[in-house]
């Protein structure tokens, strides 16, 4: 996908500046704001944003300064908040002029300057695959009476969630257009999350967790398609952009018939005695975990493979996937390390004194389960799921220990049905993460 740029003049904030679009500071200068789905995005402008004796009052180990904000207003009209600013390269004593470029971190886009400090009461964001999740299986679509050629649309629903002080309100509803060339309708959904939040952690709080919980109950990538927050002294929303990573089109769409988009919904976690809001509640309290989140960021290139397309790459992370949930969750030693202490101790006074010192090193460390018994750990918490894979493939679990070893240390099978195991084990190692999990929450 091509860069987008926004021309537009940019200036350093003034704390005497109002948040309203009203007159534009004297001192600004012309720029593209430049950014990508790949890549950091940057300001390109035609003069220096600082004074020109910057150099000289603050000396050269200052001469690529962080800025907190760079104000801006785009040739669309909108009001433009970058952060995490700090310049990256300048040309100094040009024949034309003094070009700059500043690296953005993230920005806003609307009708008012804002502060990263600042309140907002809420935010809306757009999911890629809301909708899908949400309804799937169990709400009517649009119907198309053909005779009377009318299109009949279901009533708008709101489900609300109270979770960690705010209220989460998922909105489904359809938009519709109508032209002069015909009428379209296509559905919409949207998450609001109703919460007094400084506006730099409405990200981190909200927008990313949420998004790892999609991915997680779906099993594939879930974009982010658009956040708006609301202050509360103002009538319009502002746009928030996250320079977040994504695949390509052709990326995303290469692997989606080998799975549904739509794995645990709402509905399926009903019929099984699971409140969303308890589920996901307990979720936010897994991933704060750093075993928990690892394990569930394995388990997702693992079903994604955005960054190695690789089928035995995605099993080796499905299973380094298990082996960090095990830590985080079941853990433990093969004996009580009381006991393993003993046994050290003891192996290594019966030891030839020149080779006490080995024997204790090898020893210290010969107490963590081996990979067989962590598997069947985890297999315990998901015995139904476990079952219904051993009953179509009897000795399943036993065969993929001696897998993983062999991608790991790059010796991986090159036979011609080397390619199904691994495409078997990955998927069966995923179905029982996802089921393990869900049993965690």
């Amino acid at each position: 996908m091509a860069p987008e740029r926004t021309l537009g003049y940019y200036w350093l904030p003034n704390p005497d500046d109002g948040s309203g679009i009203s007159q534009l500071p004297d001192r600004r200068v012309a720029g593209t704001l430049i950014t990508a789905d790949e890549g950091p995005w940057r300001l390109d402008l035609l003069e220096s944003l600082l004074p020109s004796d910057h150099l000289r009052r603050h000396g050269y180990q200052n001469a690529y300064p962080r800025m907190s904000a760079i104000h801006g207003f785009s040739s669309r009209n909108n009001a433009l908040c970058l952060f995490d600013t700090w310049r990256s390269s300048f040309s100094m004593f040009s024949a034309l002029l003094n070009q700059e470029t500043w690296h953005v971190g993230w920005y806003t886009e609307g009708d008012a300057w804002i502060g990263q400090e600042d309140i907002v009461r809420s935010v809306r964001v757009e999911y890629d695959s809301l909708w899908e999740w949400a309804t799937f299986g169990e709400r009517v679509g649009l119907e198309y009476d053909i005779e009377e050629r009318t299109a009949r649309l279901p009533a708008p629903e709101q489900h609300r969630m109270e979770i960690r002080g705010a209220e989460l309100i998922t909105r489904l509803d359809w938009e519709q257009v109508y032209s002069p060339y015909g009428y379209n309708a296509r559905p919409s959904a949207v998450i609001e999350i109703a919460q007094d939040l400084p506006l730099y952690e409405v990200r981190d709080r909200w927008i990313l967790p949420l998004q790892m919980f999609l991915r997680f109950l779906t099993l594939q990538f879930v974009d982010i398609e658009r956040v708006i927050a609301c202050p509360p002294d103002i009538d319009a929303g502002i746009s928030l952009h996250y320079n977040l990573f994504r695949p390509s089109a052709s990326g995303r769409d290469s692997d989606l018939d080998l799975g549904s988009r739509a794995l645990a919904t709402p509905g399926y976690l009903s019929a099984r005695g699971l409140r969303l809001d308890s589920v996901l509640s307990a979720f936010l309290d897994l991933i704060e975990d750093d075993d928990h989140r690892s394990a569930l960021w394995l388990l997702n290139e693992s079903k994604d493979r955005l960054l190695d397309k690789s089928i035995d790459a995605a099993f080796l992370n499905i299973f380094r996937s298990m082996e960090r949930y095990h830590a985080a969750a079941i853990g433990g030693t093969e004996v009580p390390r009381s006991q393993h202490r003993a046994r050290v101790r003891a192996v290594v006074k019966n030891s030839p004194e020149e080779h006490q010192e080995w024997v204790r090193e090898q020893l210290a460390r010969a107490n963590k389960k081996t990979q067989q018994r962590q598997l069947q750990d985890v297999l315990e918490h998901a015995t139904d799921t476990a079952s219904r894979i051993t009953e179509s493939w009897p000795g399943f679990f036993e065969s993929i220990v001696d897998l993983r070893g062999r991608v790991a240390h790059g010796i991986p099978q090159t036979s011609g049905e080397a390619a199904l195991g691994y495409r078997a084990a990955t998927t069966g190692l995923q179905w029982i993460m996802g089921a393990s999990r869900l049993r965690s929450e």
